[in-house]
This record gives structure tokens, sequence and C-alpha cells, in this order.
């Protein structure tokens, strides 16, 4: 058996806050303040708009696609979920070490009366089918990205391509891995360094043995993962495209690949390191788009991005957090 606590308090959430907006306000003055609200002036508001509702339909997705990874685990189909989705997103971006996935599980125990384990499964398999989902985007856009770069310079083609393929490789040899046991054993042995039992304090009815008995029966269904896996490609289409939008929306459009290009890699970047408050992702985005724009316009993008986002997650995650509370 382990124990878990899952918690944050005020003071950290605060100084994580105050983190955060220093390190925007810095960028702002950086590039300068003038540069940057004269690109933000004049952005299209009705784009912006747009983008909320795209966020909203993939979110939607999200819940849906949650909901059938969940459904071979003994849940029953219910769309209220969503705010338990959201919230623990939100959570991801204001406490370390992504603790919102845990929140979630919590919480999906607390409000449906489902098994924890069940739960973190459904949550450990969504987490892989994204990041695949992520690198075959970066791949396939790596190849245009690459060409443009290159100016017709073959040998950078040939780089790229070998680059692309190398990640399609990658993708294709996990996607083959999880369907073996001894691969399966390796992982719970990482969440167990991860999530040591002298760490946490509530004691949780379930063992690890149950998340492990758990992650092989949904993963021996190819046919629930096959499917969560091509809901991932559009959700993650439909997300990157945002990028693309915002870009029109402040008056320098990009071509689509490198909306996909980057939004991929700084989703991938963001999520990997510790995200407050979105800041990771955001800088993450500004160095990729630094590449091929000045840093106004840059830092423009990747902010309306991370600002789009947070204010989505804060009213949809942000009130459902402290109505199941934050602390449990």
């Amino acid at each position: 058996m382990i124990k878990i606590s899952i918690g944050f308090s005020k003071q950290k959430t605060a100084i994580v806050f105050a983190i955060s907006l220093l390190i925007i306000i810095a960028l702002v003055f950086y590039i300068g303040p003038s540069d940057v609200l004269g690109i933000l002036k004049g952005t299209n508001i009705y784009l912006v708009i747009f983008c909320y509702v795209i966020i909203l339909v993939s979110y939607s997705i999200r819940t849906a696609r949650w909901n059938y990874l969940l459904q071979p685990l003994g849940f029953e189909y219910s769309f209220s979920i969503f705010h338990l989705l959201t919230a623990g997103l939100f959570i991801n971006t204001i406490a370390q070490f992504r603790i919102g996935e845990l929140a979630r599980g919590y919480w999906l125990k607390k409000s449906k009366n489902f098994a924890l384990m069940k739960g973190f499964t459904s949550i450990i398999i969504e987490r892989f089918v994204d990041s695949s989902a992520l690198v075959l985007l970066v791949a396939a856009s790596t190849m245009s990205l690459f060409s443009f770069i290159a100016e017709e310079k073959q040998v950078e083609l040939v780089q790229a391509v070998l680059f692309s393929l190398i990640l399609l490789l990658l993708f294709i040899s996990f996607f083959y891995l999880i369907h073996k046991p001894w691969f399966i054993d390796f992982c719970i042995k990482i969440l167990q360094k991860i999530f040591p039992e002298k760490k946490f304090k509530i004691d949780i009815s379930e063992g690890i043995s149950d998340l492990t008995d758990n992650v092989r029966l949904l993963i021996s269904n190819r046919k629930v993962v096959s499917i969560s896996m091509a809901v991932s490609i559009p959700i993650w289409l439909i997300e990157t495209t945002k990028i693309y939008l915002l870009a029109m929306a402040i008056g320098y459009p990009i071509p689509i690949w490198l909306a996909f290009f980057v939004g991929g890699a700084s989703y991938l970047l963001g999520s990997a390191i510790i995200n407050p408050f979105g800041t990771g992702t955001m800088l993450a985005m500004i160095g990729l788009l630094l590449l091929f724009f000045p840093e106004a316009i840059a830092f423009s993008i990747a902010f309306l991005d991370v600002f789009i986002y947070m204010s989505f997650l804060l009213v949809f995650g942000g009130a459902s957090s402290l109505y199941h509370g934050v602390k449990f």
C-alpha cells in the first residue's frame, strides 16, 4: 500500500504567481514595452474570441477521450468530468511536478466513487497518447521547418529527413513496447521512485500492484489505445492551430506547418519542466519563434497563447478546483 498527500499552500501559489509575473514583466522591458504594446493594440479581437471557442472544442474532445479510456475500467460515461479535467490542468500550472494529474484521479474517486488507481491508469495512458501525438506532429512539421531554413541546401534537408525519421521510429518503438509486460514493470518502478512511500501521508485503499494490473488491462485493449491515439491527433492539431490564428490576429501570419512545429515543441517542453502559470511553455515558444521573427512579434504571439490558455483554465478549472478543494 502507498500513501499520498496532494496539496499546496497559498503562500507557495502566490510565490509562483509572482515569479511568473516578474518573468513576463522582465521580458516586456527587455524587448521594449512600446514595441509589444504597439503589436498587441492592433490585435483582432474576433480571432482571439474564436481561439477560446476552439479551446472549448478541444477540451470537450479531451473529455470524451477520457471517458473512453475509463469505460474499459468500469466507468459509466459522464461529461461532467469536464470540470475535473480542466481543474487538474489548472492545478498543473500552479503546482510542481504536474500534481494536477494526481488531483484529477483523487477528485474522480471523491465525486464519482471510482477506484483511485483505475483513475490514475486512465491518466497515465492519456499522457502517453498526448505525448505521442505531439511527437508525431513535431516530426511531420520538422521536414517543412528545415526545408524553410535550408533554402534548398541539400545537406540540411537530409538532416531534417533523418531527424523526422528518428522521431517516428521512437514513437513506433514506444507504441510497441507498451504491450510488453517487462516495459510496464519498468515504468511502474519509475513511478515508485517518483512517488516514494515515505513522502506521502494519506492512505490509499489500492496499492501500486493494482495500478500495474490496471495499466496492463487497459493497454491490452488495442482498440481503446489506438482510437485514443487517433483522437489525440486532432486535439493537438486544433490547439496548435490557435498559434496560427493568433499570428494572424496581430497581423503577422505564419505558415500552418510552423504553427504545428512551434506549438507541438513548446507544449512538449512546457509540460516536461515546471510550468508556473504557463511561463515554461511561453518561454519555449518565444525561443522557437525567434528563429523566424523579431523579439516583439515572438513575445506577442506566445503571450497571447498563454493568456488565452490560462484565462480559460482559470474560469473553468480554477472554480472547479476551489469547489473540490485544493488540499486533500
